[in-house]
């Protein structure tokens, strides 16, 4: 039985990396990042693709609609669409409040804020500073979030509800230490060649690895909440715009070390361990008995 179980596994992983290190490749032999980030980020469908292929072959499913809810894909719990977004995002302006308090020079001066904002090209009218930063922030995280949905799901399909309930029913609670553990190797191709870590690559994918593992505790827990994978990857999506946004806004480029700084470095390793700890320790029971 075990057996039967891991070899769904191994399939899921073994197209998954071979795919995503073989387009890491073709891309870094060909320009790299800068040259083609459409495709690097189409890369994030691999997952899901793969994990779709996989079950179509390997497992029996009685209709499309019973398919479709074992990937999560559905509604769920309404109300977890808005509250789990907000928080992520809540989360990832921590992290940066904690950095701003520790490394404010990380930051740049206030005074230079309307110059930064004037680089963007938006219109705003005669909105105040402060209003153009939080509209920006609102039309990042909820436009940004929604049109990115599409490649955020090619991850959430294929992480949250594919591959770390299968993990769960054969390793029970290693599963989430296992889990972030690949999703964190996954992302070696894109940190290798700058991604979040530029100037540490080597660093970068053992700082991503202890990034994507309460990271993924926290996602799981949201997924198995609301019993939707739209919402873990709106979540995903806010993680990812609120950091970049607070990026091209407020950081310093000249100053900022990644692997200390923000949401991925130190800092934000720090708070979103003990995030992930208090969730499993908490309530692992509907983590891992449900």
């Amino acid at each position: 039985m075990q057996t039967s179980r891991k070899k769904p596994l191994l399939y899921f992983l073994l197209g998954t990396f071979l795919l995503t290190y073989g387009s890491g490749l073709f891309i870094y032999l060909s320009g790299g990042l800068v040259k083609h980030p459409l495709f690097s980020s189409l890369i994030m469908l691999i997952p899901a693709l793969v994990a779709i292929i996989i079950m179509m072959t390997t497992e029996t499913w009685s209709g499309f609609t019973n398919f479709t809810k074992s990937l999560g894909f559905r509604l769920g719990k309404k109300r977890y669409l808005f509250i789990y977004p907000l928080i992520t995002f809540v989360m990832i302006v921590f992290t940066y409040l904690i950095t701003y308090l520790m490394f404010p020079n990380v930051f740049i001066p206030q005074e230079k804020l309307p110059d930064v904002l004037a680089t963007l090209n938006l219109e705003f009218g005669v909105m105040s500073t402060w209003g153009q930063v939080l509209l920006i922030f609102l039309l990042n995280n909820v436009i940004g979030s929604i049109t990115g949905l599409p490649l955020l799901l090619g991850e959430e399909i294929g992480w949250r509800a594919f591959l770390y309930p299968r993990l769960e029913k054969l390793y029970q609670t290693s599963a989430l230490l296992i889990g972030g553990i690949i999703w964190g190797f996954w992302h070696a191709p894109m940190i290798l060649m700058g991604h979040n870590y530029p100037g540490t690559p080597f660093l970068g994918v053992f700082m991503m690895v202890l990034f994507c593992i309460p990271m993924g505790v926290i996602f799981y827990y949201f997924y198995k909440k609301s019993g939707s994978i739209i919402t873990v990857a709106l979540c995903h999506g806010v993680l990812n715009q609120t950091a970049s946004t607070i990026h091209v806004i407020f950081i310093d480029d000249f100053a900022i070390q990644p692997t200390i700084h923000g949401a991925t470095g130190v800092i934000g390793l720090v708070i979103f361990w003990i995030i992930a700890l208090l969730i499993y320790r908490l309530m692992s029971p509907t983590l891992v008995h449900n």
